[in-house]
């Protein structure tokens, strides 16, 4: 791989295992802090997941196969899309075409213009 997946169920700084249900993730760090190193580090790209996205993101880089039968809410998948996204785009430094085509495809369409007679 690219060497770029991120720390996921791990502190990216001191390795502890994270156990909360709630996961700060700083792509600048490498990933998923502990509270004690987030607090620590206070990074600006900081955001907060739940922590079954992570557990979701993990299974999927472990067992590709599982795309077809894991079953998570649409907002879950909307915060591991958006997880991914923060750490290439930080990462990459551009921001992904293919993700500007995402966005497209999954915003709601707008509705046609009427005529007036």
């Amino acid at each position: 791989h690219l060497g770029l997946m991120p720390h996921l169920l791990r502190c990216a700084l001191c390795g502890a295992v994270l156990e909360h249900d709630f996961v700060p993730f700083a792509p600048s760090l490498g990933g998923a802090l502990c509270d004690r190193c987030a607090a620590a580090k206070a990074p600006a790209d900081r955001e907060t997941y739940p922590s079954s996205v992570l557990h979701a993101l993990h299974a999927l880089w472990q067992q590709p196969q599982l795309m077809d039968t894991l079953t998570m809410r649409p907002l879950l998948w909307q915060h591991a899309l958006l997880l991914l996204r923060h750490h290439w785009h930080y990462h990459l430094e551009v921001a992904g075409k293919a993700w500007r085509v995402w966005q497209q495809l999954v915003a709601p369409p707008h509705p046609l213009p009427t005529q007036r007679r």
